[in-house]
């Protein structure tokens, strides 16, 4: 459910369970959350997502089997844009029965695109035979001693000590990958955690975090929570709304405090189930004290949406930067909500 703290999901086991594997009730995490050696079965035709809304905070995904029966559709990774941004993806297996990988598939450079080389063929998986027996159906999906997932994935204390089939974790130079651990290999009786996933995360400095940040307007529902200032906290689950009578353009300014370079701008629009995208058109500005006035130098007509960064304008220095929001998507009611903007310089 929503709101949840230091969940774990590992060593499960989904076969066609078709619709959408991760329910959108992690859109309101607010804590990390783990998703490790599971073995995911499903045919790519009848799946609606993976997931079907967008990680607020960050959900980590290791050691993890993806296997598309379908020979004809790839698999759809996600509904919105930008769903995944808070997801990171570790020596997680993607198999396509079709051959094709899907292009919203996660970045993964450890993650093989490989035939798990199951001990049973996953067309005849027996169901039905209850929880008397489910080990033994699990095992199903147990993986041969010729498969490449075989000490292919990461090590995290986040594994636990048992697989699904109660075999010690684990065996060899590094764990399987999937939800059964082979006994391959000299055992591992105390693993530790060398490299810790969790410390790959982008290092970049943020040049507008914790800076003010005045807003032309902001609602005044939510108990106040809706403030400008949630703009430039880091923090991807909170956000700033428009108020509903609001009038284009709505601007966003940002005090850097000093002239300050950058060459990259983030922003995030806030969305839920019920909540789309709502900005059609902006422009970025840039204080110019030499003139008193405020100068575009970046402008876009097709949205924001999730997790879009503005590049291309060069170098820009400047005290003060404004996000003017210019326009409205014409089937949109409501007026914008933006969980973030953040400031970027390449070269730094």
């Amino acid at each position: 459910m929503g709101n949840s703290s230091n969940s774990i999901a590992r060593y499960n086991l989904s076969v066609n369970d078709n619709g959408v594997l991760v329910k959108n009730m992690l859109s309101t995490n607010y804590s990390p959350t783990y998703f490790t050696n599971n073995t995911f079965v499903y045919d790519g035709a009848d799946l609606d997502y993976v997931h079907d809304e967008t990680f607020l905070s960050r959900v980590y995904f290791l050691n993890n089997i993806f296997y598309n029966t379908s020979k004809t559709t790839a698999t759809p990774w996600y509904r919105r844009t930008g769903a995944l941004r808070q997801a990171v993806f570790a020596n997680n297996d993607y198999y396509e029965a079709g051959g094709t990988h899907s292009d919203q598939e996660p970045a993964d450079p450890d993650g093989p695109r490989a035939d798990p080389r199951f001990v049973g063929d996953p067309a005849e998986y027996v169901t039905g035979v209850g929880v008397n027996r489910i080990r033994e159906a699990a095992a199903h999906f147990a993986l041969r001693d010729d498969s490449p997932l075989i000490d292919a994935g990461r090590y995290n204390p986040r594994l636990g000590t048992e697989d699904f089939l109660g075999t010690h974790l684990y065996y060899g130079e590094a764990p399987d990958i999937g939800m059964a651990e082979r006994r391959i290999g000299p055992k591992v009786p105390d693993p530790v955690d060398d490299d810790p996933i969790e410390e790959e995360v982008d290092n970049r400095v943020d040049l507008a975090l914790g800076k003010p940040v005045t807003a032309s307007s902001t609602h005044s529902g939510a108990n106040g929570t809706l403030g400008a200032e949630k703009l430039t906290d880091g923090d991807l689950t909170s956000r700033w709304a428009a108020a509903d009578e609001a009038a284009y353009p709505i601007t966003l300014d940002i005090g850097l405090g000093a002239d300050t370079t950058f060459d990259e701008v983030y922003l995030d629009e806030y969305t839920d189930s019920g909540t789309n995208p709502r900005v059609r058109s902006f422009e970025l500005q840039r204080w110019d004290a030499g003139t008193s006035r405020w100068v575009t130098f970046a402008s876009r007509d097709t949205g924001i949406g999730h997790d879009l960064t503005v590049t291309g304008f060069g170098d820009v220095t400047t005290a003060r930067l404004r996000v003017s929001l210019t326009g409205q998507i014409a089937t949109e009611q409501y007026t914008p909500t933006l969980t973030e903007i953040s400031v970027y310089d390449s070269a730094g």
